[in-house]
């Protein structure tokens, strides 16, 4: 059975993954894509903030 803690869990731990390999070079971006990184790690941020706010809610 998949709960809702899991998937959040899972999705943040490749996000960390994805940081660490743009970090040491693994994957290679532009420079314009830092402001673009910036703006999806906000979004993500605030993404779980509201869903963890939405399950301490109920």
């Amino acid at each position: 059975m998949c709960h809702c803690g899991t998937i959040i869990v899972c999705c943040i731990l490749f996000a960390i993954a994805i940081a660490v390999a743009i970090y040491y070079g693994v994957i290679q971006v532009d420079e314009d894509a830092s402001d673009t990184i910036k703006e999806t790690g906000s979004k993500i941020k605030h993404s779980i903030k509201d869903g963890l706010k939405k399950l301490s809610d109920d």
